[in-house]
């Protein structure tokens, strides 16, 4: 959990120091990304997920330097609803609804670095049965479980759309870390790597 507390942590000491004048944009954000999923056993194994997720701008900044918009450096505080999808092939299949908050930097050539807290809820679909053992014998039990969950990430990309001052396409890739709870009462960690294309829509205020 000490990585989410970083996460959160750098989000609020970049905030104390948001500065600049307010966008002379309207900006929202749309991504399709690839997830990894890594599971560290032996062998070492990558399972499949992606994620859709949309961005709706809360506060906007650019630094102050009298120029055109895409000669600034732009600052973005984005509310981030999603869903996701993880599939570990020989126990469960998860799908999650989350609402995050993401803090984005654009510099002037497109390039942009950003970090996101996510929290959400995850319903857990078992791969096989599952049974339970009770007085010296087995029982079918549940096909799911509801897990809640707790993530972030740390991206780059590039916003193609940047420099033309229009909406248009990026590319984003990072990695992350998500717990889900409860399994057998404890917090259990994943990590992931994040590969998609996100889309900028820009409107002029």
């Amino acid at each position: 959990m000490k990585y989410l507390y970083l996460i959160l942590l750098t989000i609020i000491l970049t905030t104390s120091g948001y500065a600049g004048d307010k966008s002379s944009y309207r900006k929202a954000i749309i991504g399709i990304n690839y997830l990894a999923d890594i599971d560290v056993g032996d062998p070492l194994r990558f399972e499949p997920g992606f994620n859709l997720e949309g961005g709706w701008r809360l506060l906007g900044r650019e630094s102050s330097n009298g120029k055109s918009s895409s000669s600034t450096t732009e600052t973005d505080i984005y509310l981030k609803p999603g869903f996701s999808y993880f599939k570990r092939t020989n126990y469960y299949t998860g799908l999650v609804i989350s609402s995050g908050l993401c803090l984005r930097t654009t510099f002037k050539r497109g390039v942009f670095f950003e970090i996101n807290a996510t929290p959400g809820y995850m319903h857990k679909i078992y791969n096989a049965d599952v049974y339970d053992y009770s007085n010296g014998s087995f029982s079918k039990s549940r096909a799911s479980d509801p897990n809640l969950f707790l993530g972030g990430d740390i991206n780059m990309g590039i916003d193609f759309s940047k420099k033309k001052e229009t909406s248009g396409i990026g590319l984003i890739g990072g990695a992350g870390f998500f717990w889900r709870f409860p399994n057998n009462s404890n917090w259990v960690r994943h990590q992931y790597l994040k590969l998609g294309l996100t889309f900028t829509v820009r409107t002029k205020r």
